[in-house]
C-alpha cells in the first residue's frame, strides 16, 4: 500500500512539473497550448486530492518508521496461545468421596524464525500447572479423584494435556522448552528436518523416564 501510493504521489509530481514546463516551450502541433491548458485545469481542480494522497502518504511513512524502530525482530515472528480452564469430571469410580473441581492453564509461545526465506526454525516455550502420565501419578485425572488405569477412559485426559508427563510438581509453572524444529527446504520438491524427538517411558515400567532420539528426516513432495 505505502509503495503504491509512493508511485501515485510521485507520478503527480512528475506530471505536474512537466506540464508546466510545456506551457512553457510548447511550439510543436503535436500539442497545442490549448490542451496544455485543459490538462493543467484539471491538475488545479485535483490539487485539494494530490494534497490529500501527500498527507496520507506522509503519515503512513511515519507509522512505518515506528513500527521498523519497535519491532520484534526482521527475522522471528512471535506467537502464543493460553489455556485457562476450570475442570470437573463425575461417574465412573473416584478414589475419594468428594473429587476436585480445578482450575488448570498452559500457556506456549513459539518463534517463528526464518534465515533465508526457505528455511523455518521454531523454537516453543510452555508453561502449565497440571501434569499428564500414563499411571496417572501427580495428573490431571489424580487431582480430579478419579482411578487412572493406563489409556482407559476414565483417565480423564484432554486435548491440551502437556508432553514430557512426569514433572515434578515443584517445577509446575516454571518455563521450559518444549519444542524446537527445522526445516530447510532445498528445492521445490525437497525439504530436510533435523530434530529430536522425546520418547516417554520407552520401556514400559513404571519410572516414567524420557529417552531422546536424534532424527533427520527428508520430505520429498510430488
Amino acid at each position: 500500500m505505502q509503495n503504491t501510493l509512493h508511485i501515485y504521489l510521485s507520478i503527480g509530481v512528475k506530471y505536474r512539473n512537466r506540464v508546466s514546463e510545456l506551457i512553457a516551450t510548447a511550439t510543436t502541433s503535436l500539442v497545442t497550448k490549448e490542451d496544455l491548458a485543459t490538462l493543467q485545469r484539471l491538475q488545479e481542480e485535483f490539487a485539494a486530492e494530490l494534497a490529500t494522497l501527500r498527507g496520507r502518504v506522509d503519515a503512513l511513512e511515519a507509522r512505518t518508521a515506528e513500527l521498523e524502530a519497535n519491532q520484534f525482530s526482521t527475522t522471528t515472528k512471535l506467537n502464543g496461545e493460553a489455556i485457562i480452564a476450570a475442570i470437573g469430571a463425575t461417574g465412573g469410580s473416584p478414589d475419594r468421596d468428594d473429587p476436585n473441581i480445578i482450575l488448570t492453564n498452559r500457556v506456549r509461545l513459539n518463534l517463528n524464525t526464518s534465515f533465508t526465506g526457505k528455511d523455518l526454525l521454531i523454537t516453543g516455550l510452555q508453561s502449565h500447572n497440571f501434569l499428564g502420565g500414563l499411571d496417572g501419578s501427580g495428573s490431571l485425572q489424580e487431582s480430579l479423584g478419579l482411578a487412572s488405569p493406563i489409556l482407559s477412559a476414565s483417565s480423564a485426559r484432554t486435548s491440551f494435556e502437556p508432553q514430557f508427563p512426569g514433572i515434578d510438581v515443584k517445577t509446575l509453572s516454571d518455563v521450559s522448552a518444549n519444542e524446537a524444529y527445522y526445516r530447510l527446504k532445498l528445492s521445490d520438491n525437497v525439504s530436510i528436518t533435523p530434530g529430536a524427538f522425546v520418547l516417554f517411558n520407552p520401556e514400559g515400567d513404571n519410572r516414567n523416564d524420557t529417552t531422546t532420539v536424534g532424527v533427520l528426516r527428508t520430505t520429498f513432495t510430488f
